[in-house]
């Protein structure tokens, strides 16, 4: 077989993983759980923020601790079987939560970062094999760039670059 392929024989990837960050309350976590059959992945307890109505038919999982996640993506696949889109709120929290567990509660050093980047790499294609869509929810934060100020998602820059070239969209709200 070659490697140089016709359009019509792409293997194409059907699912999607994006990233939607903007001010609180602007709707981020109620426009995430619109995708199809949600499960959310709760890192923040925003979940009490939303609106009971954009709850109807949306499991949650409140984490506690990555330990948690580790195990429900190790153990439960085929508990994830039903869901179609994992909302990930937020991914900030998320990633307190790997430094916090790669690190045993301390602050991060340079030689941290690359076992951090790589768990949030695990975690990305844990959920891609699952063959589901991804969700990231972020807030917003601002930096100036010149003249201008620029609103961008509130993330550890370190982490900033791993994450973006993951995701397929980056959408502001």
């Amino acid at each position: 077989m070659g490697l140089i392929k016709k359009s019509n024989e792409l293997v194409i990837p059907s699912t999607v993983k994006m990233m939607i960050y903007g001010q609180a309350g602007m709707g981020k976590t109620t426009v995430a759980l619109s995708a199809p059959k949600p499960l959310l992945l709760d890192f923040d307890n925003g979940v009490k923020r939303v609106n009971m109505a954009h709850l109807e038919g949306v499991d949650i999982v409140q984490v506690d601790n990555w330990g948690e996640i580790q195990q429900l993506l190790q153990q439960s696949q085929s508990e994830l079987a039903p869901y179609q889109t994992i909302v990930v709120d937020t991914i900030g929290k998320m990633m307190d939560f790997i430094v916090d567990y790669c690190c045993n509660g301390r602050q991060p050093q340079i030689r941290d970062w690359g076992r951090i980047n790589q768990e949030f790499t695990w975690f990305t294609r844990a959920l891609s094999a699952l063959n589901k869509h991804i969700v990231f929810v972020a807030h917003r934060d601002t930096r100036k760039e010149g003249e201008d100020t620029v609103f961008i998602p509130a993330l550890r820059e370190k982490s900033y670059n791993s994450i973006v070239t993951e995701l397929d969209l980056l959408g502001y709200l």
